[in-house]
């Protein structure tokens, strides 16, 4: 897990020396303005940095401090915002006041001429002690792994619509319209079983297979204690002459 980082601010006010008149002060208000723009790049300058890190006792290097301490001037203010990042909420505000005091001091000097100076950087708002971390942040890890999660189901409905709909739907068309397609399994299940023949019905099946045709079967009859059977004839059937001498 990364460790926590916090954040702190303070802002310094640039004033321009006020004039004798309404004109004369609005004029030093646009000038303190348009100076303010230029301050935030100081911050980086090596006599700040050195004074913020006599301050903590050095227990930060100079090109700790560079990556720590951030400066802006908000558009069309004459504010000058110093930004201090620390693994510890106290380490953050005590940092972000240093640098803000030392920034000052640096920025006077530089617009001193003569022993006067058009403009004044005045702390404004000390930084406070940030009350939680400004990174990281879990909810908001939370919310965009579920946001990102969200999204990738999404597009794989999409993708499965888009594509995988018409491959099944052409599947489907084709085994439909292919009279062989069905699998051994699907043709033996639809093949309705075979039925056993009585083997009486076999018998009478045969027997009348091997008649002649027209002729009926006689039911056996005995005579002279043997069993006699014969074919009868319908008339104008057609005798065989072998059968008409045993009959004679």
């Amino acid at each position: 897990m990364l460790p926590p980082t916090y954040t702190a601010t303070a802002t310094e006010l640039v004033k321009g020396v006020p004039g004798t008149d309404l004109v004369a002060n609005y004029q030093a208000a646009q000038y303190a303005i348009s100076r303010a723009r230029t301050y935030p790049v100081f911050i980086d300058s090596l006599p700040v940095l050195e004074a913020v890190r006599g301050d903590l006792a050095g227990t930060a290097s100079i090109d700790d401090l560079q990556q720590q301490l951030t400066a802006n001037n908000p558009i069309d203010t004459p504010l000058v915002q110093v930004t201090a990042e620390a693994g510890t909420a106290e380490g953050a505000r005590d940092m972000a006041n240093s640098a803000a005091r030392h920034l000052a001091r640096y920025i006077t000097q530089l617009e001193t001429v003569s022993g006067s100076s058009p403009v004044t950087v005045e702390l404004a708002v000390q930084a406070t002690t940030p009350r939680s971390p400004t990174a990281p942040r879990p909810v908001l890890i939370a919310g965009l792994a579920a946001f990102a999660g969200g999204c990738l189901g999404l597009a794989g409905v999409v993708l499965f619509d888009r594509i995988g709909r018409p491959l099944v739907a052409a599947r489907r068309l084709r085994s439909s319209s292919d009279p062989e397609s069905p699998s051994g399994e699907d043709a033996e299940s639809t093949t309705p079983p075979a039925t056993a023949t009585p083997p009486a019905t076999a018998a009478a099946t045969a027997s009348e297979t091997t008649q002649p045709s027209g002729a009926k079967a006689k039911p056996a009859t005995k005579k002279g204690g043997q069993a006699t059977g014969a074919l009868t004839q319908r008339p104008g059937d057609a005798r065989d002459p072998a059968s008409a001498r045993a009959s004679a």
